[in-house]
């Protein structure tokens, strides 16, 4: 990965970078200058002790005090991991295939991983092949590429910015995915597990979608952005002196835009694509989403949540690769 920011000749001296990055097998580890760490990604081996074979995921992601703000393998839902990405139901050549939601035919071989900084963004590349093995077979077959691309941007007074951009590619015919039919939730694809604790009154928590306060958990609901705001734990185990939270941004090229989303006060945004019904991913036609996490202080009012989606959606034409 290489970011130019210009000639520094000709520009002035050179700003120091904001962040550090760090590759530790299996893992990818952002911290700031001063050495705080921001998020840690799972790229190869899944995570240890845990029920399912869990990679591919974002946890911890550090708020700006230091506080957790992701879960992973809670009591509740032991499948879920942080920041994920991942479809309940895959199908390749017209058979069922298993579940990465809950992984079991499916797993994950890990490609390249690589970052990058500077003193605008720090940039971590990874790339994963999605295996599908029948029960009771050794040899497994590739049916999906996927490209992940993250960018940090500058912590300003208001937030942090992490860009996550997902890049789909069939490696096989009649490969589609899609979310859950189980009591019409629709849930699969991106997620975010919030790692506040479950009781409400304690974690003081609250949602709002495009600006708006949602006091019940949602089923179906069409948005561009949601926040979940609470008191978060610190490392140590104990509460957050004030509350903080972050939001996810949904960028207008996301098919379906504005998408619908599954909320739950217990700790989970969920931008529910493609929902209840299955859709195709084409050799020839790769299946790009892109999103970002803008974590914050205080709620999304003090966290000006609207104003950063709208600068989101202004779009820098980014391009994955």
């Amino acid at each position: 990965i290489r970011v130019t920011i210009g000639d520094a000749a000709a520009n002035g001296p050179r700003p120091a970078n904001p962040y550090v990055s760090k590759i530790s097998d299996p893992q990818f580890h952002l911290a700031t200058a001063a050495g705080d760490p921001v998020y840690s990604y799972w790229h190869g081996k899944p995570a240890p002790g845990q029920r399912y074979p869990l990679t591919d995921f974002i946890h911890p992601l550090i708020g700006l005090d230091g506080e957790v703000l992701t879960w992973l393998s809670p009591r509740d839902h032991v499948h879920h991991r942080g920041i994920f990405w991942a479809w309940v139901r895959h199908e390749m050549e017209g058979k069922p295939v298993g579940s990465w939601w809950q992984p079991d035919t499916i797993h994950l071989e890990p490609g390249r991983l690589a970052a990058g900084d500077s003193p605008v963004l720090s940039i971590m590349s990874a790339r994963h092949d999605w295996v599908y093995t029948p029960k009771g077979q050794d040899q497994g077959r590739p049916f999906v590429s996927e490209q992940v691309i993250c960018r940090t941007f500058r912590t300003t007074a208001d937030g942090r910015a992490i860009d996550i951009d997902i890049t789909l590619t069939a490696l096989a015919d009649g490969v589609r995915i899609g979310g859950t039919t189980d009591l019409g939730k629709g849930y699969g694809g991106f997620t975010f597990r919030y790692g506040s604790t479950t009781d409400r009154k304690v974690s003081q928590a609250a949602i709002v979608m495009d600006g708006k306060d949602t006091p019940e958990d949602l089923l179906t609901v069409h948005a561009k952005w949601g926040d979940w705001s609470a008191i978060f734990k610190m490392p140590d185990g104990n509460p957050a002196r004030a509350r903080s939270g972050a939001a996810v941004f949904v960028h207008p090229s996301h098919p379906e835009y504005p998408p619908e989303w599954l909320t739950r006060y217990y700790g989970v945004l969920n931008v529910s694509y493609p929902d209840l019904k299955m859709i195709d991913l084409p050799r020839d036609k790769p299946l790009r989403l892109k999103y970002r996490v803008w974590v914050h202080r205080g709620g999304a009012q003090e966290g000006r949540c609207d104003e950063h989606y709208r600068a989101y959606a202004a779009d820098f034409g980014w391009k994955a690769g």
